[in-house]
């Protein structure tokens, strides 16, 4: 159905609705958007409920129209729904992905209140991620702290914590970086390193490789020094 003449400054068409959500539905990547995409979505489904109105006042107006206009606007807002579930689906699994990884994803192509949404999901996934399997590791029962902390300070609190007991390590960013080898020069007990697998206890002379992040903080506490290779 073509898009009537008084909607020519609506800035969305039917077509490229259903083309935004073809592109989303083929692509594992969130689709870049125009930032008033949801501006000129609610532009737009006003503008074909105010020519409803016309045409269902109007007593020329053809039953056929109506019911066609009436068939295109519940499409619309199913296009707009599925739309929403698969970009609402692909933002919580970047979010889980990050932290269980423990590396920053970027948003670019997330909309302002989608990018408020992944903050929150970090904040979340990461409070539960640590109260839980965290604290299970180290043998102790799930205890979830209560917390305004936003996704990207609730990562860096996680690796932060390391500085006061190397005992609690859990998913640090470090995947991206090379492995020190480090020499112990005293006693480190056992500790939980990013991958959720145990690390230790190192006694004093033992030499071994550990992620960047954890090796200079226990560089930095006086327990380690870096092998170099030169």
């Amino acid at each position: 159905m073509s898009e009537e003449t008084n909607e020519k400054e609506v800035n969305l068409t039917y077509e490229t609705l259903f083309e935004l959500l073809r592109r989303e539905k083929n692509r594992v990547e969130i689709q870049q958007l125009e930032k008033s995409f949801f501006k000129d979505f609610v532009e737009y489904i006003k503008t074909k409920k105010q020519l409803l109105e016309e045409k269902q006042g109007q007593l020329q107006g053809s039953g056929e129209d109506v019911t066609k206009l009436m068939i295109q606007i519940d499409n619309i807002n199913k296009i707009m729904k599925e739309l929403y579930d698969r970009r609402e689906k692909k933002i919580t699994s970047l979010a889980l992905m990050s932290v269980k990884s423990g590396s920053s994803i970027p948003k670019g192509s997330m909309l302002e209140i989608e990018e408020a949404f992944y903050s929150e999901l970090l904040s979340l996934f990461s409070k539960y991620r640590k109260g839980v399997i965290t604290n299970l590791i180290n043998q102790e029962l799930p205890s979830i702290e209560e917390s305004s902390t936003s996704g990207k300070q609730e990562h860096d609190n996680h690796t932060n914590s390391l500085t006061n007991n190397p005992e609690s390590v859990s998913t640090a960013n470090t995947n991206n970086l090379e492995p020190v080898l480090v020499r112990f020069l005293s006693y480190a007990p056992k500790f939980v390193d990013e991958n959720l697998e145990t690390q230790g206890p190192f006694e004093a002379e033992e030499i071994t490789t550990l992620p960047v992040k954890i090796a200079q903080i226990l560089i930095n506490q006086g327990k380690a020094e870096e092998i170099s290779g030169d």
